[in-house]
């Protein structure tokens, strides 16, 4: 992704890469900004077997924007925010998400990889899921996260070519505050037959998007997962 949406423009000339979380082992692909990462990912591959240099792909993740789980905190101090998951969000097993992802290649996707934007995925017990993923994006990206957050939409869509009665909606929860604005969709569809309903949620901070896939069976389990979210993520102010 390069100039203007380092995500999403880039993404729309390329081949999709499906990648949706979905709330159960049999129907889960990965998150929404992990397909941007996905796509530039294998155009990188195709160009590099061609002899060509992929000069736009983003960069590799740095521990600290990485984040980290500390205790029971999700903790990324670039992006001056914190996850707390005690008592309601756990980490997916790698066993979890090797399946998932061997699922989502199944019915979703052949060509999707695992990412190495996502930084955390967590549960909860009533089978929904969040994929947070981290991709370092150009300064020249437009200010508007509408903007963003309606090219990754389109996105989305194309790489759902699998999916069952595919329709998209104006997201009505936003996670953040006044000071740490969100913009957001959402997406409603079945694999094989299973209802997915999935909110996109993107925010960005010093040089990076941090985007939040959260996925239900329903519009209230995402709505019960949108709120627990909020009332669990907490920002600090940056340092001088």
């Amino acid at each position: 992704m390069t100039t203007l949406l380092v995500l999403a423009v880039a993404l729309m000339a390329q081949s999709p890469q499906g990648n949706v979380p979905a709330p159960s082992a049999e129907t889960q692909p990965m998150s929404l900004a992990e397909r941007a990462a996905a796509a530039r990912k294998a155009a990188a591959e195709r160009n590099h077997a061609a002899g060509a240099k992929d000069t736009d792909d983003p960069p590799e993740l740095t521990s600290e924007q990485r984040g980290a789980v500390r205790g029971t905190q999700y903790v990324n101090d670039v992006l001056h925010c914190k996850l707390d998951l005690a008592n309601e969000w756990e980490q997916l097993s790698a066993e979890r998400v090797a399946r998932d992802e061997e699922t989502a290649r199944r019915f979703v996707n052949p060509d999707q990889r695992p990412s190495p934007y996502r930084v955390l995925w967590i549960g909860d017990a009533g089978g929904r899921n969040v994929a947070v993923s981290v991709v370092p994006v150009s300064p020249t990206m437009p200010s508007e996260l509408g903007e963003v957050a309606a090219k990754l939409k389109q996105v989305s869509r194309a790489q759902l070519a699998k999916a069952e009665d595919l329709v998209d909606e104006t997201e009505p929860i936003l996670l953040g505050d006044v000071k740490h604005k969100f913009a957001a969709f959402r997406l409603k569809y079945a694999i094989r037959g299973t209802p997915i309903v999935q909110s996109g949620q993107v925010t960005r901070s010093n040089g990076l998007l941090m985007m939040l896939t959260v996925t239900g069976s329903s519009d209230q389990d995402v709505a019960e997962a949108l709120r627990s979210l909020n009332s669990r993520l907490s920002w600090s102010e940056a340092r001088p």
